[in-house]
């Protein structure tokens, strides 16, 4: 909903400009924090950052790290590819660059390789994990 500055049609109120403003800078910095391609993304996005901002809350559950951990340890090469490749292309999404690249690597290499993933991929999900609860909670209250 949109505040209009009735005394300038067609304005936002200042207040509300400030909130946006200040929305987008913390978007800016996380995205800077998680390696993201800000521009890139928001072009995808079209520009909205609610749409950004409810794509980086769901990243986390929808990309399932645990999950690809588990079927690396348990051996299950179908799972972990399948796996991976749902990481890729939701890292892509949010131009994670470093993220979608591990991901691809990871879906193309040979199964007594897989494990190697596991440490690049599982700090990209703690680089993020500790952005995003600082971006919710900035003075670590």
């Amino acid at each position: 909903m949109r505040s209009i500055d009735h005394d300038r049609p067609g304005l936002l109120k200042p207040g509300l400009f400030s909130l946006i403003f200040c929305i987008a800078m913390n978007i800016m910095s996380f995205a800077q924090a998680v390696g993201m391609d800000y521009e890139e993304v928001m072009e995808d996005c079209c520009g909205d950052t609610q749409v950004l901002q409810e794509r980086i809350e769901a990243y986390l559950p929808s990309a399932d790290f645990e999950g690809l951990m588990a079927s690396i340890d348990r051996g299950d090469e179908v799972e972990a590819r399948s796996r991976a490749h749902k990481i890729r292309g939701l890292a892509e999404k949010l131009s994670l660059k470093e993220t979608a690249r591990l991901a691809g690597r990871l879906e193309k290499a040979p199964a007594d390789r897989l494990h190697a993933f596991k440490e690049p991929l599982g700090k990209e999900a703690g680089i993020y994990k500790k952005a995003l609860e600082e971006q919710k909670d900035p003075d670590g209250i």
